[in-house]
């Protein structure tokens, strides 16, 4: 140990009094640092452990009770003392653990509870996202489209047909039944969680991060001016991160953590600029086939979204566990991704193509159809019925796409992203499908903490953090 010069809260000699870990703080639980830095050091007079001047900035902080200490503490992993508890150290000293005395630990809620407020707010989010989705444009644009092809069916090519079909039902699908299959378990987790610690209520809100962008970037500011430059694989998978602190800059990794978040709005960005474009240009004939043009730069950028959410997601630990043991659920956001990405793409190509048909004012549809005499018996009836549209379905079609796809999904979506607030919702809104994958995965590891992964995953995974440590510990000491 002398020779880990930057180690704090090290123990002392005397570690001849271990016993089992307190069951007032289990591993996974969040808690709170005590915003005094005075009483923080004199808990240190009480236990085997120093006090470094670099845990002033933790004051006040809240931690995830660490899952699996570091490799420096790992001998301590079954015997902390029942007054100690392991938090992430921010510098990656000592194994990447501090430890701390629970008298100036406050318990905020119990990993359980952490997970049942996580799914919630997942739930509710997606949910919200999906029926504002539904009601301003799916519908609307849902309505056209089937106006559209009883219009201009025998005008319309097969493929044009297959196109304006595939966007009916994925439309459908995305929009109305996953908002009501998330309301459903919504209601489910908030009966769960008000049934275990009804105070939980006040927790149960979209916006699980909890925090704002200002609060987060002002903490994550005042941290990283007293911190050792970061090792992106030391500060990622090896900590006991989730997806969206480290995106707000909670986690000590304000460098980056950043550049994630900024790759995150520049292909989203990309995406609904390509979007606003191919409205105007190179819009397809009345019925006719997609040019060429318009489905290679759909698939450019939603293949540049994709990298994108892999690149970000494998800065978790959880993220790297997902990419390689689990790679079906990996493949399920994806296809999400591209449906999602799919909705919008096809609803800017209808209403383009719309704006090259002459005016269509009214639709009618054979009488026959509207009498059950005629599906039971072959009834004949003669005529049509026709029913007219309060204007021409091209301006329709383009008010759905500019209130639905823009006003209420571009632009929320991309302020919650920029905000970084409210971030199940953003990522919905934009369809970062992967990035929710990952934080479903989290909810999971939440409840079941290391047992919830196979033990391949975590030995591989603490390895390479073991290895990263030990390269960013010799690096430190060259450069001294």
């Amino acid at each position: 140990q002398a020779t880990q010069s930057s180690c704090v809260a090290s123990p002392k000699p005397a570690l001849d009094r271990m016993e089992e870990p307190s069951p007032l703080y289990e591993r996974g639980d969040i808690v709170k640092l005590s915003e005094d830095p005075d009483q923080v050091r004199k808990s240190f007079d009480d236990i085997d452990f120093i006090w470094d001047d670099m845990m002033i900035p933790m004051c006040g902080q809240t931690f995830t009770v660490l899952e699996q200490p570091g490799a420096y503490s790992r001998h301590l992993e079954e015997n902390l003392p029942p007054d100690v508890i392991a938090l992430a150290s921010p510098d990656e000293s000592q194994g990447n653990t501090w430890f701390f005395s629970t008298t100036v630990i406050e318990k905020v809620r119990s990993r359980e509870e952490h997970a049942l407020i996580m799914k919630y707010a997942m739930s509710v989010g997606k949910g919200v996202a999906g029926a504002v989705r539904f009601i301003f444009e799916d519908a609307a644009q849902g309505l056209c489209q089937v106006v559209f092809l009883i219009k201009k069916w025998h005008f319309t090519t097969w493929s044009s047909k297959a196109f304006t079909i595939m966007s009916i039902s994925t439309g459908i699908t995305l929009s109305l039944f996953v908002p009501l299959k998330e309301c459903v378990t919504a209601r489910t987790l908030r009966n769960r969680a008000t049934s275990k610690r009804p105070e939980l209520a006040r927790d149960l809100v979209m916006d699980q991060a909890g925090q704002s962008k200002a609060s987060a970037t002002a903490q994550a500011t005042s941290v990283a001016i007293e911190f050792f430059p970061e090792d992106p694989m030391a500060t990622t998978i090896e900590r006991d991160m989730y997806i969206a602190e480290y995106l707000q800059g909670k986690a000590y990794t304000t460098r980056h953590a950043s550049m994630c978040y900024k790759a995150l709005v520049a292909s989203s960005s990309l995406f609904w600029t390509s979007m606003i474009a191919l409205t105007f240009v190179e819009r397809p004939s009345c019925g006719g086939d997609q040019p060429w043009l318009r489905y290679i730069i759909f698939l450019f950028v939603t293949c540049f979204d994709l990298l994108v959410q892999v690149w970000v997601l494998l800065h978790s630990r959880l993220g790297y566990h997902l990419v390689i043991f689990k790679p079906w659920r990996l493949f399920a956001g994806i296809v999400l991704t591209i449906l999602g990405h799919f909705d919008s793409f096809a609803d800017v190509t209808f209403t383009g193509m719309l704006q090259n048909c002459d005016d269509i004012t009214a639709f009618t549809i054979k009488e026959r159809y509207f009498h059950i005499s005629y599906w039971r018996a072959g009834k004949t009836f003669d005529g049509d019925r026709v029913f007219p549209l309060p204007c021409k379905l091209a301006d329709i079609s383009f008010m759905a796409l500019t209130i639905g796809v823009f006003v209420f999904q571009t632009l929320p979506g991309m302020y919650m992203l920029f905000t970084k607030a409210k971030i199940p919702v953003g990522f919905k809104m934009n369809e970062l499908n992967l990035l929710l994958t990952l934080m479903d995965e989290e909810t999971l590891y939440m409840e079941g903490g290391e047992e919830a992964m196979p033990q391949e995953s975590a030995g591989s995974l603490l390895d390479i953090a073991g290895a990263s440590a030990s390269a960013s510990a010799a690096t430190r000491l060259i450069q001294d």
